[in-house]
């Protein structure tokens, strides 16, 4: 791991340097002026028979965990995406094969990138959801403390995509990974929100059963924000979801660490 401190570096100045990271930056200021606007036109009160009723925190806390999920799960493919191309374009034009003539092992190279894939990914995260959670607290007093657990969840969401995503840019062509990423996470993301409903069978049941939890780790952390009916049917075990996304956060790197000690890098 000599040289792991200037590696890591070097690969958030080059993540920050792309043009992507300017895109995901506009992404982000304009996401948080949706927000604004949304949160501004919740309805606290409604009239009932020309009386006004108070609606309380219910309408907001309903509409900040759909708000969540679709943030987290946007986090989640942000990072696949980048760690897409952040690995592969070094070894293609040659910087790579300059980095390891340094005293650096592969494995501390791959996880360099990494690093500098999650620096731009779980930034935007952290000013999406922070964001989010402070506008819907401020005007509708949703309690903050879920917030935090799901953006844990959306940041090991993120790692674990862009291990795997990274450790298929190095078999794969990049656009075939890119691709991959959109259609893993849409699946997911479907089958998770379904399951925490109803029962599912076949591919889709055995994707939400054993497949990783990106969404249902979200939802179940923002759980207390639900009625209580809709927590008593929510089909999700906490503890099992968080030790799925550990799992395949886990093998994830595995697979990265396995992929770049195969590949073939220079000559």
């Amino acid at each position: 791991m000599n040289g792991l401190g200037p590696l890591i570096s070097e690969a958030i100045q080059d993540a920050v340097r792309r043009r992507l990271a300017y895109v995901v930056a506009a992404i982000c200021l304009l996401s948080v002026l949706v927000l604004d606007s949304c949160t501004g036109m919740l309805p606290s009160t409604v009239e009932v028979n020309g009386e006004p009723m108070d609606l309380g925190a219910g309408v907001a806390s309903g509409a900040g965990l759909v708000t969540f999920v679709v943030l987290g799960l946007w986090v989640v493919t942000l990072a696949g995406v980048l760690a897409a191309d952040q690995l592969r374009e070094t070894i293609e034009d040659g910087s790579a094969t300059l980095a390891l003539a340094r005293p650096v092992s592969r494995v501390a190279f791959a996880l360099a990138r990494l690093v500098g894939v999650l620096t731009i990914s779980l930034g935007a995260g952290a000013f999406l959801l922070g964001s989010a959670a402070f506008l819907l607290a401020s005007r509708h007093e949703v309690p903050m403390d879920p917030a935090l657990g799901a953006a844990l969840a959306a940041a090991l969401g993120g790692l674990a995509l862009a291990g795997w995503s990274m450790a298929a840019s190095l078999v794969l062509p990049r656009i075939a990974t890119t691709l991959l990423v959109f259609v893993l996470v849409g699946t997911i993301a479907l089958t998770n929100a379904i399951g925490a409903a109803t029962e599912l069978g076949g591919l889709f049941g055995f994707v939400n059963d054993y497949g990783p939890p990106l969404a249902s780790t979200v939802i179940v952390s923002l759980a207390s924000w639900l009625p209580e009916a809709a927590i008593e049917s929510l089909r999700i075990n906490a503890s099992e979801v968080w030790i799925r996304l550990g799992i395949w956060t886990l093998m994830g790197l595995a697979a990265l660490l396995y992929a770049i000690r195969r590949i073939e890098i220079g000559r």
